[in-house]
C-alpha cells in the first residue's frame, strides 16, 4: 500500500472522480508505449470503474506495480497532497464508502478513535468493562497517552453514558 508520504502523482491523468458516489472511473489513456497498447487498454478499461474491494474492505486501485487506496486518491484529487503524519478517516467507519463528504484528515490516534469496538470487548460498549471485584461496571478512556478512570457504575447503561460524555469531551469530532 502507498505510504503516508506526500504524493506527487497527477491522479487527474488517470481518473475521472465522482465525489458524490465516492468512485473513480478510468480516463482514456494516450500515453501508452504503442498505439496498439493504447487501443487495447482503452477498450478494456477507459470509462469503467477503477479498482477492486480488498479483503480488508478498502477500495483498491493498481497502477503499474503499485496499489493505492481509493479514499486517498479521491481526497488528493479534491484537496491536494496528504501531508506526512496525516491519514484519511472514514467518518462512518465504512472503509468502502469513499464519498468525499465521508472523508476527513486525521492523525493516527484520531483515526484509531473512530475505529470499531475491539474484538476482545465483552461488554459491547467501548471503554466499559465489568469489574469482578466490585460486581459493577467500570468506565475508562484513553487520552494523551494515559488512561483516565471515569468511575464505577451499578448499570452498564450508566457507565456507557459517562463514557460517551468523556468521548465528547476528550475526542470531540472523532468520538465514535
Amino acid at each position: 500500500m502507498a505510504s503516508n508520504k506526500m504524493t506527487t502523482m497527477n491522479w487527474h491523468k488517470y481518473f475521472i472522480p465522482d465525489y458524490e458516489a465516492g468512485t473513480l472511473t478510468w480516463r482514456i489513456r494516450d500515453d501508452m508505449p504503442t498505439e496498439m497498447a493504447g487501443k487495447t487498454w482503452n477498450t478494456r478499461f477507459s470509462g469503467k470503474l477503477a479498482g477492486w474491494l480488498s479483503d480488508r474492505g478498502y477500495w483498491t486501485i493498481g497502477i503499474g506495480a503499485r496499489k493505492y487506496r481509493a479514499h486517498r486518491i479521491i481526497w488528493e484529487m479534491a484537496n491536494g497532497p496528504i501531508l506526512d503524519g496525516l491519514q484519511i478517516d472514514h467518518i462512518d467507519r465504512n472503509r468502502s464508502n469513499n464519498r468525499l463528504s465521508n472523508l476527513r484528515l486525521a492523525t493516527g490516534s484520531e483515526n484509531h478513535r473512530n475505529g470499531n469496538i475491539p474484538s476482545n470487548n465483552t461488554s459491547g460498549v467501548r471503554g466499559v468493562s465489568y469489574d469482578n471485584a466490585t460486581s459493577k461496571w467500570r468506565a475508562d478512556i484513553r487520552h494523551g497517552g494515559r488512561t483516565i478512570y471515569l468511575g464505577i457504575f451499578a448499570t452498564i447503561e450508566d457507565a456507557a453514558v459517562c463514557r460517551q460524555a468523556a468521548e465528547a469531551k476528550y475526542h470531540g469530532d472523532f468520538a465514535p
